[in-house]
This record gives C-alpha cells, structure tokens and sequence, in this order.
C-alpha cells in the first residue's frame, strides 16, 4: 500500500530502481558508435585517394604512372611490390615477379590460379599486346558470377621476372575502370636492375 508524505503525495512502499546508470551507458555507446568509430575508421588501414599520374615502382625493374580517381588499397599495397587501386565498383593491381618459366606457362598458371581460388574464368583465347615501351604479353578476359575483367600478363626482358595486371569490376560497370587499367598497362615502363 502506499502512504502520504507531507506535501500530499503518494510514495511508494519500496523506492523505483535507478535508471541513471543504465542511461549513462546507452549515451556512452551512442557517442563510441558515433565519434569512436568514425575516428577508429581514419586511423586505421584502409583507403586513401592516391594521385594521378605518379610512378610507382613495381620491383623487378618495372614501374607504372597511376591513374586518376583511384584510391590506394592500403591493406594490399607492398612498396616496391605490388600497386593496388580501388573505386566503389572496381579494382585494379599491378605487380611484378620473379619468374623463369615461359610465357605460355605463365598464362596457364595465372588462369589455374584464378580459376581454383577466385572463382574466376578465363574467356577466349588470350590476345598478344605491346606497349609504347617494348613490353609484351597476352591479354585475356576474366569473369565471374558478379565481376568483369581483363588480365596483361607477360615476361620483363630481363627473363627471370613477370608483371601482370588486373582490372575487376561489378558486371557491366567496368568501362572507365578498363580505360584507366588499359593506360596503366602502356605506361609500363622497364629499366634493367644494376646487381
């Protein structure tokens, strides 16, 4: 039952539990969610806008000028390694590699490799390129469920090392992106490594 108090109201015969604390905890994770999360994200590896028109050096003695409108992956960028690049509905690597086998058993590697672990197949017959600076290879398209691509592989001329590079995109989202990895690909520029 309950009793009056002096000023006319009723009191209950046992106190309301506190809620204050409980309140405190849902606004300490409301501003986490909201401040400490956001903050987390910029510290954090990720992304970020990489500029056009840089030479990256790939290793092995090759480099490449970056596109514009690209982001940097910086979860798999390896300096002096490997080159990669995102968009919202598109990535684009550059890599380069020691390799002593042939052409021929380069391209069938990379399509086993593409095809047992990434799902991804190869379409036609690869296609040879060249670009402005003497670099050779096979070109291919790629494509998955939900993905479109298109792969340059080959030999550096120095006969112990590879390049390849790669476009991926959403279906039917890849124009731009295949132009940017079509002017990477030229801008492939080898020099000879002094030992």
């Amino acid at each position: 039952m309950s009793s009056q108090t002096p000023a006319g109201s009723l009191a209950p015969d046992r106190a309301l539990p506190r809620s204050w604390p409980g309140t405190l905890v849902v606004l300490a994770l409301a501003a986490f969610y909201g401040f400490g999360l956001t903050a987390l994200s910029n510290r954090l590896p990720g992304t970020k806008p990489e500029p056009a028109g840089v030479t990256v050096d790939l290793g092995h003695g090759l480099s490449a000028v970056t596109p514009a409108g690209w982001s940097a992956d910086l979860t798999r960028i390896v300096p002096g390694d490997t080159l990669a690049l995102t968009q919202p509905t598109s990535s684009l690597v550059a890599t380069a590699f020691a390799w002593n086998g042939t052409e021929p058993e380069l391209i069938e590697r990379t399509r086993r490799l593409f095809e047992g672990t990434h799902r991804i197949h190869v379409r036609g017959t690869p296609a040879p390129f060249r670009t402005a600076d003497g670099l050779e290879g096979q070109t291919y398209v790629i494509y998955g469920e939900q993905i479109d691509g298109r792969v340059w592989i080959g030999r550096l001329p120095d006969g112990e090392s590879g390049f390849a590079v790669r476009v991926r995109s959403i279906a039917g989202q890849g124009e731009a992106a295949l132009r940017d990895a079509e002017a990477l690909v030229e801008s492939l520029h080898f020099k000879v490594v002094s030992p």
